[in-house]
Formats: structure tokens, C-alpha cells, sequence
């Protein structure tokens, strides 16, 4: 059915070359606006929707098929492109000042070839379009752009007749196999990227592993001295004796001062001296310390924060 069916948009732009690009659409019958986000968000450039513009492939009687320009709330029409696969055909110029300049330079090439061109009988009034590396390929703009220099630069007029086209385009069979080669070329990539985010988080978990394995070890070495520092008798010490003793369990490198029991009387000092020696053994801070100090600076900030929540609870804040 139709639901089961993928729908994709086969682009090239103008001047770029190479094979026909292409992304997925949700909808058979996207809106131009619809295409145009889906584009944005497609494009490996980063290029934006804005910066181009752009002509839908549709039917015609006489040439086949015509590139035609339509407005952004007009429902593209999909064609099947194989067994279960449609696609909307795309042509977009690019209209930065940059691209239009460059077009312009190439004017007198454009004019020779424009006045090279059998009379047409009957021709309706057209800009052909020439792809570069394509350029007889039919480009027909049904509604140019009036009063205003053509997109393509040079000396073109929209009166001239439209070129027949000496090769055909490419054929479906072409372009599925150019769309099949850019999704295998995505799946290998998302495949790479796969593989490493799996080693990331195998290395990662090796190394809490082994970071876990030594705080074991200096739980077993330091526990004893730690917990003399935090405990008296079973009972865990108050704000004031922690902070008085904490130079007896910090590391030599973090060049903690002592700090004197009678600095510590009055509650204002208390609290200052308790930020200031979070400063030194807070997570943050402990971010690239060996596994040792960083063991000694955890138990240590867990037994301050403890001690001075009680310290606050009774009142002395």
C-alpha cells in the first residue's frame, strides 16, 4: 500500500555535479515548504532552503517533462521510481551572490550557445536551464521571473525556444541504485559510529572498574585513620572538632591551613570556615586528583556536610 511505500526527493544542484543527491520524505504529496525543511535538515553542507531556488519536475505533453516553478504551498507530485519506492525530482540553483556572479561571468558562452539554437514552431515562451556537466538537459520555467535579471546570469531571454535534449535523463534504475549507494554509505557510517560509542562506554565502565576496586583498597588502608578523625566513642564529632583536625587527614598537596579551635567559637566563623574548607574537597574540585585523594576528599565532605546540617538544625546558624 501506499502507507508502506518510500517516498524520496532526488535533487541536484546546479553547478555542484556529480550524481543526484536525495533524502526522505514523509508524504507522497509534500508540500514545497515540506521539502524545503526536510532539505535543511538533510544536507550535509548545512546548507538552508533559502539559499537556493527551486523547480519540481512535472509531465508534459510535447517535451516529456518540464522543470517548473511553484509556490511553497503546492503538493509535489511522486512518481515510482521502483517496487516500492517513489520520488519527487528536484532542480535547485543556487542563488547566493556568489553562485548568481560566477553564472554571469560564463554570459558570453551562454549567448553563443542560446544563438546557436534551431527555431522552434509553436515554442512556448521558456528558461532553459543547462546543468552544468548536463547541459542539454530540458529546463523549462513556464512563469520567469519578469523584470528581473535571470537566475542563471548572462544574456538568456525567456523568448528563447527550448533546447531538445540529446541525452536522456537518467533512468530510474540509475537513480535507485545512486539512492541505495548513499544509504549504505549512511548504514557504514552509523555502523563506525556505533562501534565507537560502544568502546567509549566499554572503556568507561573499565575504569569505574578499577577506580572502584581502589577505593576498596584505600577504604581498608585510610578507613581507620578517617574514621578516628570523624568518630569519638561511637559518635560522630560536631562541626567545630572536624574542622579543628582536618589538617590531620588532608593531602599534603592541597595546602589546607589549620584552623584553631578558638576561631571556630562564634557561629559566623564556623560557617565561613565550612564553605571554605568545601572549596578544597567538594566533587568539583577533586575532578583529575589521584584516586587517593580523591577517596579522602569524598569521606571528608560527606562527614562535613553531615556535621554542619546538624549543626544548622540546632539552631546555631
Amino acid at each position: 500500500s501506499m502507507a508502506r511505500q518510500e517516498v524520496w526527493c532526488v535533487y541536484r544542484v546546479q553547478g555542484e555535479g556529480g550524481d543526484d543527491n536525495a533524502f526522505r520524505v514523509a508524504t507522497p504529496s509534500p508540500t514545497l515548504r515540506e521539502l524545503k525543511a526536510a532539505f535543511g535538515r538533510a544536507r550535509p553542507t548545512g546548507d538552508r532552503s533559502e539559499k537556493f531556488h527551486w523547480r519540481l519536475k512535472d509531465g508534459d505533453a510535447k517535451y516529456g517533462h518540464v522543470w517548473v516553478d511553484v509556490s511553497d504551498d503546492a503538493r509535489a507530485r511522486a512518481e515510482t521510481l521502483a517496487p516500492g519506492v517513489l520520488a519527487i525530482y528536484a532542480r535547485l540553483v543556487d542563488t547566493s551572490a556568489r553562485a548568481v556572479a560566477t553564472r554571469a561571468a560564463r554570459g558570453p558562452r551562454a549567448a553563443a550557445a542560446a544563438a546557436s539554437r534551431p527555431a522552434a514552431v509553436d515554442a512556448p515562451a521558456v528558461d532553459v536551464e543547462p546543468d552544468e556537466g548536463d547541459e542539454d538537459e530540458l529546463d523549462v520555467e513556464p512563469e520567469p521571473f519578469l523584470g528581473e535579471e535571470s537566475l542563471l546570469g548572462g544574456d538568456e531571454s525567456p523568448d528563447d525556444p527550448p533546447e531538445v535534449p540529446d541525452e536522456l535523463p537518467p533512468s530510474p534504475e540509475e537513480v535507485q541504485a545512486a539512492v541505495l549507494k548513499r544509504r549504505e554509505s549512511l548504514a557504514a557510517t552509523i555502523s563506525d559510529n556505533q562501534l565507537q560509542a560502544r568502546e567509549e562506554m566499554r572503556r568507561r565502565e573499565e575504569l569505574k572498574a578499577s577506580e572502584e576496586a581502589e577505593f576498596e583498597r584505600f577504604r581498608a588502608e585510610l578507613g581507620p585513620k578517617l574514621k578516628a578523625w570523624s568518630e569519638e566513642f561511637g559518635r560522630k564529632k560536631n562541626i567545630r572538632a572536624l574542622l579543628a583536625d582536618m589538617d590531620k587527614v588532608m593531602w599534603p598537596e592541597a595546602n589546607w591551613q589549620p584552623i584553631s579551635i578558638a576561631d571556630l567559637i562564634q557561629p559566623g566563623k564556623v560557617k565561613k570556615a565550612y564553605y571554605r574548607a568545601s572549596r578544597y574537597v567538594h566533587p568539583d574540585k577533586l575532578v583529575g586528583l589521584t584516586c587517593e585523594q580523591r577517596f579522602i576528599g569524598q569521606t571528608v565532605f560527606d562527614a562535613l556536610s553531615q556535621a554542619y546540617a546538624e549543626f544548622e538544625n540546632a539552631g546555631h546558624t
